[in-house]
Order: C-alpha cells, then sequence, then structure tokens
C-alpha cells in the first residue's frame, strides 16, 4: 500500500458580488500572501479528502468586505448667535444645556446709546402710526357724511323731477275731462239754439198769420209769442257763444300750464343731473382721501415695523431650535455687533465627517448604512453625503454620516466607523487563495471531476482580505483557500462531511 498523509485543504467557492470599479491592483506581484508547505507526492489517482465545513458553497456563504475608519461626532447644525447692535446685556435668559426654540429671547441689551436710540425711535413710530390710524378714521367719517349729503340731494332732486313729470300727466288728463265736458256743453247749447231758432221762425209765421186774420187779439198773442221766441233764440245764442269761449279759456290755460310744466321738468332735470354729477365727485373726493389716508397708515406701519425690527435687536433671539452649548459672556457684560455670545447646537442629528480610499468609496452610496463604534457601544447611521472629488491633502474621498442623536454617542465622541458595503456582479475571492508561478497569479479550482485545475486569473484590486477578480474565472468555481501543501494540477481530491 502507498503511504498517504491527509491534507486539510479549506476551498471557496467563488461568486459575483456588486461593487464599482476599483483601482488598486496588486503593487507588487511576489507580494501576495499565499500559505504554502511542503507535502510529500502524492499519486494523482488517490483522492484527498477535504472536509465539507472547509469549504465554500455558492448561494449558501458569503465573503464579507468590511473595511473602517475613523471621525467625530458633532452637531448637524451649530449656530453662534451674534447681536446686531451693541450694549449691556441687561438679562441673560437662558443658561448652558437650556432647549430652546427658534425665536426664544436669549438674552436683553440696553444701556447703550443705541438700544436707547431704537426705543425712542420704536415709540414715536408707534405715536405716528396712531396718528395716521385716527386721521384714516375721521377721513372715513367725513366721506361718508359727504357721500350721505350728495345722496341725499340727488334722491330729492329725482323726487322733484318725477312730481313734474306726473304733474303734466295729471294736467293733461284734466285738460281733457274738461274739453270733453266743454264740447257737451257746447253740443247741448247748439242743439238748443236750433229747437229755439225753429220755435221764433213758427211764432213770427204765427204772427203772420194772425195780421192776415186781422183779428187783434190773434195779433197781440203772436206778437207776445214772437217776442218771448226772440229772447230765447238771443239766450240760446250766447250759451253756445259762452261754450265756444270755454274751449278757447280751457285751451289756453292747458297750454299755459304745460309750458310752465315743460320748463319746471327741464329744470328739475337739470338738478337731478347736477346732484348725480355731485355724487360722483364727492364719491371721487373722499376716495383719494381715503387712499390717501390709507396710504399714510401703511407709511406709519412700514415706519413701525422698521423701527420694531430696530428694537427688537435689543432682545436677541434663538435663530434655530435646539440646545444652549455654549455661553461665552456674562450677564453685565457690553458686547458688540459681530461678537459671539452664545452658540446653540441641534444635537437631534449627530454628523460624523470621514475619510476612505478611493477603491473604498466605490463600494458604498449615499444612504448606505455603516457601524458606529466608541467604548459606550455600537450604533448606526447613514451616509449622507460623498464627495466626489478627493482630498488634496490626504487623496482620500470625505464622506459624511449622520445618526440620530443616543445614550451611545453625544457630540464630541471620537468614533470608528464599520462599513459593511453588498457587493453584487463582483467577483471576489480570499487573498490567501492566490499563488504566483512563474510572474504569474493562480488559483487552484476544483472542477466538476474533483480534479484540481490551475487557473490563471487577473487581479483588478485589492479590498482588505478579498481580491477583486477581473478574468479568469466565471463565477461558479469552487477553489482551495489558504492551502497548507502543494496540489499540482490533474490531482483529485474529494469533499467529506465530518
Amino acid at each position: 500500500m502507498f503511504k498517504i498523509k491527509a491534507i486539510s485543504l479549506i476551498v471557496l467557492t467563488t461568486f459575483i458580488f456588486s461593487a464599482c470599479e476599483l483601482e488598486n491592483p496588486f503593487a507588487k506581484e511576489e507580494e501576495t500572501p499565499i500559505e504554502t508547505v511542503k507535502t510529500e507526492k502524492i499519486a494523482r489517482f488517490i483522492e484527498k479528502n477535504i472536509d465539507k465545513e472547509d469549504t465554500f458553497t455558492l448561494g449558501e456563504d458569503k465573503a464579507e468586505i468590511i473595511f473602517t475608519s475613523t471621525g467625530t461626532a458633532s452637531a448637524s447644525n451649530t449656530a453662534h448667535v451674534i447681536p446686531q447692535t451693541s450694549g449691556e446685556i441687561t438679562e441673560m435668559k437662558v443658561e448652558i444645556g437650556d432647549s430652546v426654540n427658534e425665536n426664544t429671547p436669549l438674552f436683553t441689551l440696553g444701556n447703550s446709546l443705541s438700544t436707547t436710540i431704537n426705543a425712542i425711535q420704536y415709540q414715536s413710530a408707534l405715536d405716528s402710526l396712531n396718528i395716521a390710524q385716527q386721521s384714516q378714521n375721521l377721513t372715513a367719517i367725513s366721506a361718508e357724511t359727504t357721500i350721505n349729503a350728495a345722496q341725499i340731494g340727488l334722491a330729492m332732486t329725482r323726487d322733484v323731477y318725477q312730481n313734474t313729470l306726473t304733474t303734466k300727466i295729471n294736467a293733461k288728463r284734466i285738460f281733457e275731462e274738461q274739453l270733453k265736458s266743454v264740447d257737451l256743453a257746447l253740443e247741448t247749447a247748439e242743439d238748443n239754439y236750433e229747437d229755439v231758432r225753429d220755435a221764433y221762425n213758427d211764432a213770427k209765421d204765427a204772427l203772420e198769420d194772425a195780421e192776415d186774420s186781422g183779428i187783434t187779439e190773434a195779433i197781440i198773442a203772436a206778437e207776445a209769442r214772437l217776442e218771448g221766441a226772440k229772447m230765447a233764440k238771443d239766450n240760446a245764442r250766447f250759451g253756445a257763444e259762452q261754450a265756444e269761449n270755454s274751449i278757447g279759456q280751457i285751451e289756453e290755460n292747458y297750454y299755459a300750464q304745460v309750458d310752465q310744466l315743460d320748463f319746471a321738468i327741464e329744470s328739475a332735470y337739470t338738478q337731478e343731473k347736477s346732484a348725480e354729477t355731485q355724487l360722483i365727485a364727492a364719491q371721487n373726493a373722499t376716495t383719494q382721501q381715503e387712499l390717501g389716508a390709507i396710504n399714510q397708515v401703511l407709511q406709519a406701519e412700514m415706519a413701525a415695523q422698521i423701527a420694531r425690527v430696530n428694537a427688537d435687536i435689543n432682545t436677541v433671539k434663538a435663530p434655530i431650535s435646539g440646545i444652549v452649548t455654549e455661553i461665552l459672556v456674562k450677564e453685565g457684560n457690553f458686547v458688540n455687533p459681530g461678537q459671539a455670545v452664545i452658540k446653540i447646537s441641534q444635537t437631534d442629528t449627530l454628523l460624523i465627517k470621514t475619510q476612505i480610499n478611493q477603491s473604498e468609496a466605490r463600494l458604498i452610496t449615499v444612504g448606505s448604512e455603516v457601524e458606529l463604534e466608541n467604548d459606550n457601544g455600537t450604533t448606526t447611521g447613514l451616509i449622507t453625503s460623498i464627495n466626489p472629488t478627493l482630498n488634496q491633502m490626504t487623496k482620500k474621498v470625505e464622506l459624511e454620516i449622520e445618526t440620530g442623536a443616543n445614550s451611545k454617542i453625544v457630540s464630541g465622541d471620537f468614533l470608528r466607523v464599520n462599513f459593511s458595503p453588498k457587493i453584487r456582479k463582483q467577483i471576489f475571492i480570499p487573498l490567501n487563495s492566490i499563488f504566483i508561478k512563474e510572474g504569474k497569479k493562480f488559483v487552484r479550482v476544483i472542477t466538476s471531476k474533483n480534479e484540481i485545475d490551475h487557473k490563471e486569473i487577473t487581479v483588478a484590486d485589492i479590498m482588505g482580505e478579498f481580491a477583486k477578480i477581473q478574468s479568469g474565472l466565471d463565477g461558479d468555481e469552487t477553489i482551495v483557500k489558504a492551502s497548507t501543501t502543494f496540489l499540482d494540477e490533474g490531482d483529485k481530491v474529494k469533499i467529506a462531511s465530518k
């Protein structure tokens, strides 16, 4: 029998991870870390046992790429409170550690020429605004009175105009009624005259007959009858003439009245139009007055707002919400514009700035999660910014990480940042599975026939304990890792479970 020395191998199935293209190839091929131990020559037809637990199976095992950097936690946003005017701090309203909201009063300035002038100007502006508002109210009252008077005048002239129109209509109606009555009386008088005239003619004929008869009594009676008929005829004619005269008088009176009414209507119409013009003029004038008063109030309000802003700078307020982390002066100190008095930090979110190698930066993206570690423990953070250019001093990529406030990390803590990127669509293999032969890089691949095959590879970059493969592997191979003996091409191996 042949003497066989057991060989323990560690194998790894290469697989595809996602990553950006890296730019750190082997600086020196001869320095690739390879574990090699001389072993006895083994016949190629003898299988060499490999434990299952020392293999790496695609889809079941993962090669974790981890790299680390350091950084210091700081508040995500910090504001230095600076007064805009000079003065003595007459009241400090906050202490270190106080939580404040935006626009919370922090301290008050006074006892200086600037603060006194601001206060006087503000009070003067308020007084001017009060006067302008009172003037506006009086202008509004006056305008309302003027317009009301013009409206009353217009209403009165319209009433006069309508009344004159109505009077003319009534006069025409009365004239027509009178004319109708007189026409009827004239017609009656004329009919009566004709009847009396006929009676007169009959009496005249009767007298002639009496005279022809020669009877004295008949002649006397006929003469009396004729005299009576004559008087009746004269009276009837007089009545008819009076009726005719009445018609002329009525017409004359009516047309005279119509002339007067037409003049009155024209005068009333002119007065109505004049009243309308006066109303429009009053409305325009009062509108101009009201606009002037409004403009004065607006100017006074603007001046008051400016003065209030100037006065408000005597009370300095928080520009942001946060925690008072520093108070640089004491109550009673005199400060000037531009001098920092208080520091406010927003500690609900902490910011960590760090730098990593360019090849490492290609494996991460904004939004990737990282582990933050210090003596108090670990927590997580998110990458919020990756600078697209290298730092000219360090030749590294700067990035920013944010994490919520918690009990493990406070502003100022020194942290270790651990990156564990998720790799896809790139082939990474353990660095110690590579060996060099005749100046070229190879890995030992276990074929489908359980034989060793030396495959030449090209390394694109090194990432921690792993190497990114540019070419030579398909991504579904099983390779030997950290070999303690030489395995020649064609050697048979067997992966055995313990």
